[in-house]
C-alpha cells in the first residue's frame, strides 16, 4: 500500500456506505491486512465490494475481493477450456487423424476438459449443439467442469479406482471411538 491516508478514507467511505462506525482497533485491522497490496488494487476491490455487498465486508471479504476465490479461478479456467473446445473445433481437431499439422482435442484440451465433454455427450453430441443452446450449455459445461476438477482419475478409470479409492480410506485408522462407528456401520 502506498498511499496510507487514501486508504483509509476508502475504507472510511465503505464503512459510511453501509452505517457502520469503525473502532480503531478493526481499521488497524483492516489496514494491517491490506498492508501488502497496491492501492489500485485495494480500490478496484472496493469498488466490487460497494456493488454486490449489502453489509460491511468482514477482512476475509476484503481479501477475496482482491485476490479472487478459488472458486473464481476455477470458473475461470472452465471458461478458458470452454473457449478451447470451440478454438478446437475450428481447426478442425475432431478428425479420426491426427499428426503434427492436424492435432487432436487432447492438444487443445486437459483432461478435466476432455471428462466434461464425454459427460456432455462427447464430440459428436457437442458438433450438433445449436447455436440458441449455447448460452445454457456453457454454463452446464462450467458447473460440471468444477464438480470434476480433481477427480479426474477415478472417474475415467472407473470401478477398480473407486475400489482403490475405497480401500485407502478403509486403511485409515478408525476414529478414537472406533466401537460406537462400528456398531453404527454394522461392522
Amino acid at each position: 500500500m502506498q498511499n496510507k491516508a487514501q486508504v483509509a478514507t476508502m475504507i472510511l467511505a465503505m464503512a459510511e456506505n453501509f452505517n457502520q462506525e469503525i473502532s480503531k482497533a478493526r481499521m488497524g485491522l483492516i489496514m494491517e491486512s491490506l498492508a501488502p497490496f497496491d492501492d489500485q488494487a485495494i480500490g478496484e476491490a472496493v469498488k466490487r465490494i460497494l456493488r454486490t455487498s449489502r453489509f460491511f465486508p468482514t477482512v476475509a471479504d476484503l481479501l477475496d475481493a482482491i485476490e479472487g476465490k478459488p472458486e473464481d479461478a476455477l470458473a475461470l479456467e472452465a471458461e478458458h477450456q470452454w473457449k478451447q473446445l470451440w478454438v478446437a473445433a475450428d481447426k478442425g481437431a475432431w478428425f479420426t487423424f491426427y499428426a503434427e499439422d492436424n492435432p487432436g482435442p487432447a492438444d487443445y484440451l486437459n483432461p478435466t476438459a476432455l471428462l466434461v465433454l464425454q459427460q456432455m455427450g462427447g464430440r459428436g453430441a457437442m458438433l450438433e449443439w445449436k447455436e440458441a443452446d449455447l448460452h445454457w450449455r456453457r454454463k452446464e459445461w462450467t458447473e460440471l467442469y468444477k464438480a470434476v476438477h480433481g477427480s479426474e482419475r477415478v472417474l475415467v478409470e472407473g470401478p477398480a479406482a473407486v475400489k482403490e479409492l475405497t480401500d485407502k480410506i478403509k486403511g485409515l485408522p478408525e476414529p478414537k471411538d472406533g466401537r460406537q462407528a462400528r456398531e453404527r456401520s454394522g461392522r
